[in-house]
């Protein structure tokens, strides 16, 4: 009696000897069935039930002998484990049978082995005995695994369960020696090997078959083969033959068929195709001659060939899913020759099949049945004496559906076919017909007397010529054969085959346009539904002046089709390649570019798993090696498997549970049957069905954001798998894999080393990848930014969990991407060339920023890669730029990251102080180069222009007009950057107590220029639905979160983050760097410091041109990377006096780099004042213009210098009043225009002018000129100008119409446009030079505009910012004036709110810390005195600064740091009181000197 004793049991799936016991000792004797049965009967847990099919291991606990570790029991079936040894015990099927117990013990293995349960199941067992209770065992626990550590040394063995079997697994650890497993048996009578290598065991008339042992090692993530088998070493005893492998890699030995059965009768049977339905079970078609070729509820049970025994029909077979019982067989055919060549299922079971037959439909002929035909839209052959293709359906129970000719007048085969989710067929092959049935043709006439491919869509719920949707012929004037057909869920159709036509019609834009010769493959994508020539949508050839040909398509991922033949078609970078010809390719939804394309040994016909693993039949799964089938990853880089079968394959399928289905055909008489519905060849040759079982699988199903409440499927969806150890908080996750989810949104991933139950995952889908617009991006920067969805949770106070994968393997575990984030790809460029210590410290400045901007946004804005480049490169497409000069104010284009070059961020060289003066600012940065990413200010600051660049928010710390906003709560981010620490500070502004913002919200810049508040239009921009994907962003309100409550993100410490995204940001160093030390100057007039000079250096060769700013109070500058030869430019104007220093390097000076080198610079002979600009002329060329008074002894000459490059001099020629040039505004963006001039002695002179050039495109919302001093906040919307020009100017003005009290305190900005005569409307916002200043008082600052002398205009002053704003309808020349008579005003009341205040308030001091100057605000609800005074820690009064009534409203005051004697205060910190009749507020601030 041969069988496979225990079938349930029994796997031959993993590992070893097909899955029997595997014993870890032979030191105990056998032991019988009455000595080693369980003592109890289990009482199944109420939660056991649905595990009534599954395999558990229960610890014993009492219930068997006490030797035992674990049993499993399953019917008449039960496993024990134990130290000593392990059995397995099997009692007879029929009364009259006896026990039969086997033993497999492990020769020399480790005598204490360690059991250990793995995987703690939901189930559990009790056992009841007796009345003592005190003797029950109750819940006595299931696991899923049990592993036995060390058997061997360096070899673990594992049991576990899949799908009904008990399996095991050998481990083989790096540097451990597979030879030395060796298997004893006792309780079997014999045991030999069959010719296929399997196992075989005769025990008391049972015949166990051990399916031959497989074995791989893991590849970066997929499996590469290793040949094993089993050798006898006596009759008791065997052990394992391992070809060589890498031995610093684990093995795994492990048998993987499901079932395999020979299908067939006494005669030739060929299996062709294959299908297989939701439910496994497997649908095969092919040719038979048997008569007695296995039939089952048959609709045709004869074969009928006539007189000729050569004649065979078509079979159809269903399978059940366990491969032993058949649902349906039958013949298909008639009188003549009939062959099935495709086969094809659709959801209800419907089996659709295609291929060639020449049988007429007369029953009545010489008393023979003909082709069978129903609801035909060709009833008849169209030739008796020749073939035609045919189309048959068959119901689920395997009645006639459909059944129809297709062909005409000459030879016509069908030889692929594809069904879609209407039921409409699709099918391809071969016709020679030029009366081949056609319908809305691509080509409706046969181009010549040749083979041609054909391409038909039916509908076979229709009947006649209804049923015809499409139909088409496709070739040239030579041979063309169709082989296969594909179709995708928008019913476009896929076709490939071979072709020797050169005129094969191909389109535009493809990989391979033209025929190279002697056969080339092609590859069509057809639009049914469309007519004519608008029905192509793609089509090319592929191949090589070598034979080629296609031989099956199928449809992947984004509609890319994925073909499989041979031909030398060249594999692509990281692709799997071999020295074959075969091919697999995955062609781009476009069809001109390839996503892979590899090469293994061989490559027919293709089967897709559910996460896009190929699968392919190989003539050779390696070079010169056997038939069988090799699995591919998705990405083509690598195989996972190979497995090699006695049999010619002939077609794949692969279900939803990736198991795969092949048959072919084979004559061997050694096919590893196994659970076979034939176990035995019934003829010549016979078909075969095998199914190859999917690794054990933990399954996921992956659900879009259900914020319409509607649990929304995300389905055949890229996800990038993370592991997430929350308790690793710099890199909490690790990479494992890119997976797909199927069709149903599930994700299958493998069980192992990798996932295992319980383990809690980050899964992120990226539906949305956007170019960056700016130009010159590289392959490695090209995304500005990608939408990603994940499934973190963030709850209200920050902390951050992941989802976990069930305990319970055999469950489902649902997994939600409800966290939309937004990773951002920048460039960041450094204007010199940086040394290592700054590139160092700007790195860690990112990674800090990064985490402050995951914590503001809560988790929904990160940093995904930084670019980091020095010495000016990639300064224009740049996102970031790091300037050397001193006193630039940091500043952003508002949604830069969506515009193209010329928007950026602009950033000083390192932190800045904010203070009143911009002294202390140049004085710090002049104390050393490198950037201190430990101070909160310079952190806060980066993330604050962030906001601007990457999310188009506007300022909340003052209104449209520039005004401060004196509110009561912190509105984020936005608002005033040092204020970070106080509560709410860590999230967006626009929170709602009730359906109201707060009423100070309403008057931000934010607010009246956006109409929302930062998350309202955070929101409205970025919700949007990608296919199954939602990217829904959440708000505080969202989450119930209010400004009453305290708000915490995810990394409220970011200095200490608890999810450091900073450090998992991805940061390319393309730095060039360097030690060279900066080189230190001091810049004299007459042996006197100069301060304020304004510092340029000009790289030798002219090739770079670098503003430094300007000199510190002592006249020092240190200049970046100055080196001999380099051309040091310095310029300042001293009341209406012009110095100016004009000095190459020499070597000597060039090595001031520990003691500082000394420039004098010199006094301009005459007093000249210039009113210059940049126009445009009637055709939009710019032209420079300058007046003068006087004019210059000769005209000068000019020099434009811009990023790395530098035009030549030009001169000047006489204009009215002045000079003019003309320049080239092709070539002119921003940059430095240099002007040379003689004063009244002939001396040249020369004073730096910033230019800028903007196309009204470019022109931002809210525009930096990056290179002056000057914003403009546009209204794009009434701005019909084309072109903006703007230059600034530090030369001295005209004073007139100017008062006396009057100095100039800003550059002098002048802005045209073109057309002349359009419109320009909007804001400019100048911002004025801070350390001319005596006090801050906005009444003392005044724009004015020259028109012929200056006129005063409405003026708005930001004392923080230091900026003087307007409004303008048109060009002109601005300036910034300070009234001297004004200027000393200590303390001054701002505007209000159009509210009263509603309580007092004393807001924190700004700065803080402080070196010179600091602003006090303070808000007074009604009228009152009001004290405001400085004290030290100990209680002592330094400075009262306000003593005197107030009326309600918000004030302003300034400290100057010293005290009522106007003496300093030394360094320290100190308490800012405020008094009145009944109230008392203090807050603390620190003074640093």
């Amino acid at each position: 009696m041969k069988r496979e004793l225990c079938p349930r049991l029994c796997s031959f799936k993993r590992l070893l000897p097909g899955g029997l016991i595997l014993f870890t000792l032979s030191s105990l004797a056998v032991r019988t069935w009455e000595q080693a049965k369980p003592r109890y009967a289990p009482v199944r847990s109420p939660a056991s039930a649905f595990y009534e099919q599954t395999f558990h291991f229960e610890e014993n606990r009492g219930q068997a002998a006490d030797e035992v570790d674990f049993l499993c029991r399953s019917g008449q079936h039960i496993l024990f484990l134990t130290a000593a040894g392990s059995s397995l015990h099997v009692l007879g099927e029929q009364s009259g049978d006896s026990t039969v117990a086997l033993r497999m013990s492990l020769r020399g293995a480790a005598k204490a082995a360690r059991a250990r349960g793995c995987d703690a199941l939901k189930s559990y067992s009790n056992y009841y005995l007796g009345g003592d209770p005190g003797a029950w065992l109750q819940r006595v626990p299931h696991f899923a695994r049990v592993a036995y550590e060390d058997v061997y040394n360096g070899i673990d063995l594992i049991y576990h369960s899949r799908e009904n079997h008990v399996e095991f697994d050998f481990l083989v650890a790096p540097g451990a020696d597979p030879k030395k497993i060796r298997l004893d048996f006792t309780g079997v009578d014999q045991l030999k090997k069959d010719g296929t290598g399997n196992l075989l065991l005769l025990a008391r008339g049972h015949e166990l078959i051990c399916r031959a042992p497989l074995a791989w090692q893991e590849s970066d993530g997929g499996k590469q083969p290793v040949d094993a088998q089993f050798a006898l070493l006596d009759d008791r005893s065997v052990q394992f033959e391992v070809a060589p492998y890498d031995q610093h890699r684990p093995l795994i030995i492990d048998p993987q068929i499901v079932y395999a059965t020979y299908l067939g009768g006494g005669d030739t049977d060929t299996g062709m195709a294959i299908a297989v339905d939701a439910s496994g079970c497997a649908y095969v078609t092919g040719s038979t001659l048997s008569t007695n070729f296995p039939t089952q509820r048959p609709f045709q049970k004869d074969l009928f060939r006539g007189m000729f025994s050569n004649l065979s029909d078509v079979f159809v077979t269903k399978m059940n899913p366990e491969g032993k019982g058949i649902v349906y067989s039958t013949y298909l055919g008639g009188r003549w020759d009939d062959v099935g060549a495709a086969i094809a299922v659709d959801k209800d079971g419907r089996a659709y099949l295609t291929g060639r037959t020449s049988s007429d439909d007369d029953p009545k002929t010489v008393g023979w049945d003909g082709f069978p035909i129903k609801k035909a839209l060709q009833p008849a052959i169209a030739d008796p004496n020749k073939s035609d293709a045919f189309v048959t359906v068959l119901d689920s129970a395997g009645g006639l559906y459909y059944s129809s000719y297709l062909g005409g007048k000459y030879e016509d085969y069908g030889t692929g076919i594809a069904v879609n989710a209407k039921g409409h067929v699709f099918i391809t092959g071969t016709e020679f017909s030029f009366n081949f049935p056609v319908k809305n043709a691509y080509l409706s006439q046969k181009p010549g007397y040749y083979f041609d491919a054909f391409v038909t869509v039916i509908d076979p719920a229709q009947s006649g010529a209804a049923s015809l949707l499409y139909s088409t012929h496709l070739g040239g004037t030579a041979d063309t054969y169709g082989n296969a057909i594909a179709v995708d869920d928008l019913g476009r159709a896929y076709v490939t085959g071979k072709t020797f036509a050169a005129d094969f019609p191909t389109t535009a834009n493809v990989i391979q346009p033209t025929y190279q010769g002697n056969g080339d493959i092609f590859v069509c994508k057809f639009d049914p539904t469309k007519t004519g020539s608008v029905s192509l949508v793609y089509s090319t050839f592929l191949g090589n002046q070598t034979s080629n040909e296609g031989l099956d398509i199928k449809v992947g991922d984004y509609y890319c089709a994925i073909v499989s033949g041979y031909g030398p078609v060249p594999p692509t970078a990281g692709a799997f390649t071999t020295t074959s010809t075969a091919f697999i390719s995955k062609l781009n939804v476009y069809g001109n570019g390839f996503v892979f394309s590899a090469r293994p040994w061989s490559a027919r016909k293709l089967a897709l798993g559910p996460d896009g693993t190929i699968y392919t039949t190989c003539s050779a799964v390696v070079q010169g090696g056997s038939p069988g089938v090799v699995a591919l990853k998705p990405d083509g880089s690598d195989t996972l498997f190979t497995h090699r079968l006695p049999v010619v394959p002939s077609a794949l399928a692969a279900d939803m549970a990736g198991n795969v289905y092949m048959t072919g055909t084979t004559s061997s008489p050694d096919l590893p049957v196994k659970n076979a519905y034939q176990s035995q060849p019934a003829g010549k040759t016979d078909a075969v069905i095998v199914k190859l079982q999917a690794m054990d699988m933990l399954m996921i199903k992956v659900f879009a954001d259900p914020v319409f409440w509607e649990r929304l499927p995300v389905r055949n969806t890229q996800l990038d798998i993370y592991a997430i150890d929350l308790s690793q908080r710099a890199r909490p996750l690790r990479f494992i894999e890119r997976k797909f989810t199927d069709h149903k949104g599930l994700l299958r991933l493998p069980r192992g080393d990798v996932y295992e139950p319980g383990m809690p995952l980050f899964l992120r889908a990226t539906p949305e990848r956007v170019v960056s617009p700016k130009e010159n991006r590289t392959a490695g920067t090209q995304f500005s930014y990608k939408v990603h969805v994940d499934n973190l949770n963030i709850d209200t106070q920050g902390k951050v969990s992941a989802q976990q994968l069930k305990i319970n393997p055999e469950d489902t575990t649902e997994m939600f991407l409800h966290h939309a984030s937004f990773g951002y790809s920048l460039i960041a460029s450094i204007e010199w060339q940086a040394s290592p210590e700054y590139v160092a410290n700007v790195q860690c400045l990112f990674r800090r920023a990064n985490n402050l901007l995951y914590d503001v946004t809560n988790g929904q804005a990160f940093l995904d890669s930084v670019a980091l480049f020095d010495n000016g490169d990639r300064w224009e497409e740049a996102d970031i730029r790091l300037h050397a000069d001193n006193v630039r104010w940091p500043s952003a284009h508002a949604n830069g990251i969506k515009e193209a070059s010329r928007h950026h961020v602009y950033m000083p060289p390192a932190f800045y102080s904010n203070s009143a003066d911009d002294s202390a600012q140049i004085q710090s940065i002049y104390n050393g180069e490198p950037i201190d990413p430990s101070i909160p200010m310079t952190v806060t600051t980066l993330v604050h222009e962030l906001g601007h660049y990457l999310f188009n928010f506007r300022d909340e710390y003052e209104n449209i007009l520039g005004e401060y906003i004196f509110n009561t709560i912190n509105f984020g981010f936005m608002d005033n950057p040092d204020d970070l620490n106080d509560p709410v500070s860590t999230e967006m502004s626009g929170y709602r107590q009730t359906d109201q913002l707060y009423s100070d919200y309403t008057l931000t810049e934010h607010f009246q220029s956006r109409a929302q508040a930062c998350w309202d239009y955070f929101k409205t921009n970025n919700d949007n639905i990608y296919g199954d994907i939602v990217v829904s962003i959440h708000r505080p309100r969202d989450l119930h979160i209010y400004p009453n409550n305290v708000i915490e993100g995810p990394n409220s410490d970011w200095q200490l983050p608890d999810f450091s995204v900073g450090d998992m940001m991805g940061f390319e160093n393309h730095a060039t760097t360097t030690t060279r030390p900066r080189l230190d100057l001091v810049f004299t007039r007459q042996n006197q410091p100069v301060k304020g000079a304004r510092v340029m250096l000009a790289k030798q060769v002219g090739d770079r041109f670098i503003y430094h700013g300007k000199t510190t109070q002592a006249g020092r500058m240190k200049l970046f990377n100055a080196e001999a030869g380099d051309l040091v430019i310095a310029t300042h104007e001293r009341h209406g006096d012009w110095q100016f220093v004009e000095r190459v390097l020499d070597a000597a000076l060039a090595k001031s780099h520990h003691g500082a080198g000394t420039m004098e610079m010199k006094r301009v002979n005459g007093s000249y004042t210039l009113i210059s600009e940049i126009n445009f002329d009637a055709q939009g060329a710019l032209v420079y213009r300058c007046q003068c008074d006087p004019l210059f002894s000769a005209p000068p000459s000019m020099r434009f210098f811009e990023g790395r490059s530098a035009a030549s001099e030009q001169p000047l020629s006489a204009a009215a009043g002045g000079y003019m040039a003309r320049l080239d505004a092709a070539a002119f963006t921003a940059g430095d225009l240099v002007l040379f001039a003689p004063d009244r002695l002939g001396d040249r002179f020369l004073l730096r002018q910033a230019a800028a050039f903007v196309d009204r495109d470019a022109l931002a919302e809210v525009h930096y000129f990056g290179n002056m001093p000057l914003e403009f906040i546009s209204k794009r919307s009434k701005t019909t100008a084309r072109k903006v020009a703007a230059l600034a100017s530090g030369f001295p003005v005209p004073k007139k119409g100017l008062p006396d009290s009057l100095r100039r305190i800003s550059d002098a900005i002048a802005l045209n446009i073109f057309p002349v005569n359009s419109v320009f409307m909007g804001q400019i916002q100048i911002h004025y030079d801070a350390d001319s200043l005596e006090a801050l008082v906005p009444d003392a600052v005044q724009l004015y505009q020259w028109k012929d002398g200056w006129r005063p205009l409405p003026t708005g002053v930001n004392l923080t910012r230091r900026t003087a704003a307007t409004e303008v309808a048109g060009p002109g020349i601005f300036a910034v004036f300070l009234d001297l008579t004004r200027s000393r005003v200590v303390s001054t009341q701002i505007k209000r709110a159009p509210t009263a205040p509603t309580g007092w308030m004393l807001q924190p001091n700004y700065p803080n810390p402080f070196n010179q100057y600091t602003v006090l605000s303070y808000q007074v609800p009604k009228r009152a005195r009001v004290i405001l005074a400085i004290y030290d820690l100990l209680g002592r009064k330094i400075r009262t600064l306000v003593d005197r009534p107030h009326d309600a409203g918000a004030y302003t005051v300034q400290w100057d740091g010293l005290n009522d004697k106007k003496q300093s205060a030394g360094s320290g910190v100190y308490l800012m009181r405020l008094q009145a009749a009944d109230v008392l507020l203090a807050r603390k601030m620190t003074l640093v000197r």
